[in-house]
């Protein structure tokens, strides 16, 4: 990718500009500056259109993102700026939209994409890292917690600086992204069964994605995944969260 803004690395992404000079939101408890907001909407728009415009030519001989690998590698940085902006009004909303963009666009396009056997098991691996971050991120957002990019999870507000507590993410917001989960997940399934041979155990990870995030939708009591909890566990979990909460199976 080309333009200079993507970090060089994963904890440049918690780093307060990128090398560009494009301010990125520290995880700290002060709401964004209309400036701040501005350049942020900028830098993510044209991130997105980048990203984009390189899916299109991904069967060219000079594709700038010729593998899934590749492709998963350029939203890390996306995700990681959109995670940090802190939950706070009036700049919370932008974390909820851009995410459900982001969320919507990943799952909508991934299965475009072709694994090859000798690469299948590295791209998986890939795959369910960051289905993994982007299920603790939104489990973040839905509980109006800021984002620590060290330890990957939600960490609360609690004695919040300037700026207003985000209100909950709208009834709307989260019908639409029950929708983006559900119908994404049906399409990374056939996909792993159409285009990837892999073991079992790697097909459940993939199948188990999302488990945090529609817990929290559902708004039901569930046990909490304990370090040491099992995939099969993890899928069992969300079979019960779907069975219980009829609004899931849209």
């Amino acid at each position: 990718m080309s333009g200079g803004f993507i970090p060089a690395s994963p904890s440049a992404a918690s780093s307060t500009t990128l090398r560009d000079g494009t301010p990125v939101p520290a995880p700290a408890q002060h709401a964004l500056s209309i400036a701040q907001e501005r350049r942020l909407i900028a830098y993510l728009d044209e991130h997105f259109l980048t990203v984009n415009k390189a899916y299109k030519k991904r069967h060219e001989p000079s594709a700038p993102l010729p593998s899934l690998i590749s492709y998963i590698n350029a939203f890390r940085p996306l995700l990681s700026i959109i995670l940090l902006i802190p939950p706070l009004d009036p700049s919370a909303s932008l974390r909820t939209s851009y995410l459900l963009r982001l969320t919507g666009e990943f799952l909508d396009t991934l299965p475009g994409y072709g694994v090859s056997p000798s690469t299948a098991s590295d791209a998986l691996e890939e795959l369910v890292s960051f289905l993994n971050v982007l299920d603790k991120g939104w489990q973040a957002v839905l509980g109006s917690e800021r984002w620590d990019p060290t330890s990957h999870s939600g960490v609360s507000m609690a004695g919040a600086g300037s700026g207003a507590l985000s209100k909950p993410v709208s009834a709307t917001d989260k019908i639409r992204l029950r929708s983006l989960i559900m119908g994404g997940r049906e399409r990374i399934e056939e996909w792993v069964r159409r285009v990837v041979h892999v073991e079992p155990e790697t097909q459940v990870d993939v199948a188990s994605s999302f488990w945090r995030t529609l817990a929290a939708l559902g708004e039901i009591p569930v046990p909490g995944r304990e370090e040491g909890m099992e995939d099969e566990d993890a899928e069992d979990l969300l079979e019960v969260v779907m069975e219980e909460d009829p609004e899931l199976e849209m």
